[in-house]
């Protein structure tokens, strides 16, 4: 059986591994015959992996891409293929087609997150008219995707607040949705101490690290404006409490923000710019007390899972793989999104609890990203689309 795999780029940057890449790798362990498509960029030197020019500016198209493949079952990463070439696959092979939601634009009418800059959207279960981050034609984006409805699609989805996102929607509504979680397998973790990690980053053994991190700070999706309100609050409450503000430090990675973090909230900061391997990072994980994830929606964010299997407890706004990755108020604490106050008291509850709640975080997602069970979960999706032909 042929299965071809079609995204972006095989990394990020130039360095971290995309996701599309790392479930290929895992499906490609499977006993079938697995290709990768990338229609963007290609880095690496695989074999498996071929580059086909997909969009004009990068010297391609997509006109005729149905004669070129031979799929068995396609699998989708993004909203690269236009839905009248997904068609055109789809009718010429007859090949059930899967999404797997990296972001949400598959489903909308072309916002990767109907929530990002903090709207309450629901346009993606109905029409995506009157769209309130002013995507002027997003009613014809979405209905150019309806066309799909006889297309034999599925929708697998990397957490429940995403899949649960899928089921609603108005594309992927009746279409058969499964979730099937990133393998814990490809994450990182750092070999060394906690203690280890402070003394090569020249941070006090003492200090209580807490760590933020993204490759877009300025996005506001990211929630970069909610992680400062949650600093100040705690800040706040610190005082109260007659604690020591001094002992606490917040470091963050990524590219430089517009506005400094030190301009922004009251704790010193430690910003180590961009890190350039997901190894790197794990260290970054590792030496912190605390991981502050405060993106506002997201399909993953792979930062849950990443932070957890470092052994480091995690504070998330909830709209995210959060809720299926941590065991809240053992590994790390889960908060309605926008409820900054909350946060900044979860931050507290960890700072003061009498046990490190990091001892057993990887074991809290260790089980829903447990590699063996991932791959389990795709043979099961591929038997039942076999049983159906």
């Amino acid at each position: 059986m042929n299965i071809i795999h079609i995204g972006g780029m095989d990394t990020y940057d130039k360095t971290h591994e995309s996701g599309n890449t790392i479930i290929f790798n895992l499906i490609k362990q499977l006993p079938y015959n697995s290709k990768h498509i990338l229609g963007l960029e290609k880095i690496h030197s695989d074999p498996d992996t071929e580059f086909i020019p997909l969009f004009e500016p990068y010297g391609g198209s997509q006109e005729g891409l149905e004669d070129k493949i031979n799929p068995d079952i396609l699998i989708l990463y993004d909203s690269l293929l236009e839905p009248q070439t997904i068609i055109n696959i789809y009718n010429k092979h007859k090949c059930p087609v899967i999404h797997v939601a990296m972001t949400h634009d598959f489903f909308t009418g072309g916002c990767s997150y109907p929530r990002q800059q903090g709207f309450d959207c629901i346009g993606y279960k109905k029409t995506c008219e009157d769209c309130p981050q002013g995507i002027a034609n997003s009613h014809e984006i979405l209905k150019d995707k309806l066309r799909m409805e006889d297309v034999d699609l599925y929708g697998v989805a990397v957490s429940t607040a995403s899949l649960n996102m899928m089921k609603q929607s108005s594309v992927l509504s009746g279409k058969e949705c499964e979730l099937i979680p990133f393998p814990l397998e490809e994450i990182p973790v750092s070999l060394k101490s906690r203690d280890e990690n402070k003394d090569a980053f020249g941070i006090p053994r003492d200090k209580f690290v807490m760590f933020w991190g993204s490759t877009q700070p300025e996005c506001p999706r990211k929630g970069r404006d909610y992680l400062d309100k949650a600093l100040n609050h705690l800040y706040e409450l610190l005082k109260e409490r007659d604690i020591d503000t001094d002992k606490f430090l917040l470091v963050t990675a990524g590219p430089p923000s517009i506005l400094e973090f030190n301009q922004s909230q009251p704790f010193n900061c430690k910003q180590v710019g961009y890190v350039r391997t997901r190894e790197q990072l794990a260290d970054m994980y590792k030496l912190a007390d605390v991981g502050l994830q405060t993106t506002i929606e997201d399909a993953g964010p792979m930062m849950c899972a990443e932070c957890l299997a470092n052994n480091t407890p995690l504070v998330s706004f909830s709209d995210c793989v959060a809720k299926d990755v941590i065991d809240d108020g053992n590994t790390g604490y889960i908060v309605d999104t926008f409820k900054y106050k909350e946060f900044a008291e979860s931050i507290l509850k960890v700072s003061l609890s009498e046990e490190d709640m990091g001892r057993n975080a990887s074991l809290s997602c260790g089980e829903f990203n447990n590699t063996e069970s991932v791959k389990q979960k795709w043979e099961d999706l591929f038997t039942k689309i076999k049983g159906k032909k």
